[in-house]
């Protein structure tokens, strides 16, 4: 079995006095490279803008800008948009995950 400890350290925050839980630094970390690595991989491929990806996708280009500046996403989604972008798993995990 594989431990993630950084995943086992939640943080509460109050909203109108009900206790939520927000992510870790460790989660927004990978959040962040995520994002980073969508819109690297969409440039590459000659989406100048994400607009015209989240059209092509079916995405709202609100939600897809969200993913790109380090929203949380769906494994789901992630497949969709790397399908898309003709990008393996292999290919988009390849590099800025060793850390994780």
């Amino acid at each position: 079995m594989i431990n993630f400890p950084h995943f086992n350290r939640y943080h509460y925050s109050s909203i109108n006095g009900n206790f939520v839980k927000v992510m870790n630094e460790f989660e927004i970390s990978i959040l962040n490279n995520l994002g980073s690595r969508l819109k690297y991989f969409r440039k590459l491929k000659g989406y100048s803008n994400y607009e015209h990806l989240a059209y092509d996708l079916g995405i709202s280009r609100s939600q897809y800008g969200k993913y790109e500046n380090g929203g949380n996403i769906k494994f789901t989604t992630l497949c969709k948009i790397l399908s898309q972008l003709n990008i393996s798993l292999e290919e988009f995990f390849k590099d800025g995950f060793e850390n994780y």
